[in-house]
């Protein structure tokens, strides 16, 4: 969906529920001599702890990591349950086939009501406040008003190619229809809810299919949200999309799409991440040198707003072929 997702805003993403953390910190500051003596102890403690987690940061080798003997430390309070897990090795598909595959083959889109969250914000009462703008003193060593620099037009963009995207034809012409692009050096990537297209720099277009053939999508599911970036250290592409069964919401997930090549109509791999009641929805999608980061805002059964979570992969897991721990 849009930039407000399937209705529910964007929202800072914290893996931690606030009311479980704080409930950890009360039961630690318990006991002792004193409240002010618990909380300088926890605070020292606190920081020592991010020293250290700083120090392996610089010094430790990046390794792939595996699952934990046991769950996350937030894993008992976490509304959602344990968001470390193991996803498997995934599905490959290969772009060209599933287009191919998916010519004459139409699903009937699931649609999808657009979700909100309240989060109190309200109109001031107190009237617009006056401007006092500022005022620069004429006496002598008073520092003066900065003068302007005016920057030269030379450097106007220059549009080199332009060409038709994807068009509401074709489409699941569902609404909002949520565009998003991303480009390497030869390829140009479009998807909109319901289509995935690859072309060329020049805008030939070489691959269009509908979104659940290239994240393969279960029949039994609608998608919605795609995202895919560009990811210049790997020479790979990768995705995401949020999955969902109407009107129950009792099958949900998110699908991690990862290309094994820099040719986006090739090989993917794609991993299932299985949400159980909750819809993970306007998920966010980010990939840095070591770590794949995705984000939702979860929906109980489709309704109910339960906050959102982040999920973190290992590039060393995707390019080694292994088991693929996110947590």
């Amino acid at each position: 969906m849009d930039a407000r997702g399937l209705g529910g805003i964007p929202t800072i993403r914290n893996p931690l529920p606030r009311a479980a953390s704080h409930r950890s910190l009360r039961s630690h500051h318990s006991s002792g001599p004193s409240p002010r003596a618990g909380r300088s102890r926890s605070g020292a403690i606190v920081l020592l702890a991010g020293l250290a987690l700083v120090a392996s940061g610089l010094f430790s080798p990046v390794t792939a990591r595996s699952a934990p003997n046991s769950a996350l430390p937030h894993a008992a309070s976490h509304p959602r349950g344990a968001t470390g897990r193991t996803v498997g090795v995934g599905v490959h598909v290969n772009a060209k086939d599933a287009a191919r595959a998916a010519v004459g083959v139409p699903r009937t889109p699931q649609a999808l009501a657009r979700r909100t969250v309240d989060l109190g914000a309200r109109a001031s009462s107190l009237g617009k406040a006056p401007n006092k703008g500022l005022t620069w003193s004429s006496r002598a060593g008073a520092a003066r008003a900065p003068t302007p620099k005016l920057v030269s037009g030379t450097l106007a963009q220059q549009v080199a190619t332009a060409f038709p995207g994807i068009a509401e034809t074709g489409t699941c012409s569902c609404e909002p229809p949520d565009p998003w692009i991303a480009v390497s050096p030869t390829y140009v990537v479009q998807s909109t809810n319901g289509m995935i297209r690859v072309s060329n720099r020049a805008g030939t277009q070489l691959v269009s299919m509908p979104t659940w053939a290239l994240f393969a999508t279960p029949a039994d599911r609608g998608d919605a949200d795609p995202r895919i970036l560009w990811d210049t250290v790997h020479g790979r592409w990768v995705g995401v999309i949020t999955t969902y069964n109407t009107p129950t919401f009792t099958t949900n997930g998110l699908r991690l799409a990862v290309s094994e090549s820099a040719d986006p109509t090739g090989a993917w791999v794609i991993y299932p991440i299985e949400t159980s009641n909750y819809l993970p929805d306007f998920p966010g999608i980010s990939s840095s040198s070591d770590k794949i980061v995705l984000s939702s805002d979860d929906f109980q059964d489709g309704v109910t707003f339960a906050g959102p979570t982040l999920y973190v992969a290992d590039w060393a897991n995707i390019i080694a072929g292994t088991s693929l721990y996110v947590g």
